[in-house]
């Protein structure tokens, strides 16, 4: 598995070591909490981007249904160098 999330472990034993006053070392049992946690943290990540990524497609796939029937959100008029924008009805595009 590639690694979404890249853990620095000195960081992580020198955060310890600040906070609780106790050395943690590579071959500690407590450093396998954290390669769980570095692993359900890829886990998660890879979810939400996959969701994210499926919600953008519905998006794109609205907008294109939108612009294929001729309507759009907005519709930019220039007058005097000042740019209005109009909102469109949405009962036009239904």
């Amino acid at each position: 598995m590639t690694p979404i999330v890249a853990l620095d472990l000195k960081r992580i034993t020198a955060e310890v070591a600040a906070r609780h006053g106790m050395l943690l070392r590579p071959d500690d049992p407590a450093m396998l909490l954290v390669t769980m946690n570095e692993v359900v943290l890829q886990q998660v990540i890879g979810s939400i981007e996959a969701r994210a990524e499926e919600m953008v497609a519905g998006m794109e796939a609205v907008l294109r249904s939108w612009r294929s029937r001729g309507c759009g959100l907005c519709s930019a008029t220039s007058s005097n160098s000042w740019t209005q924008f109009h909102l469109f009805n949405e009962s036009e595009c239904k």
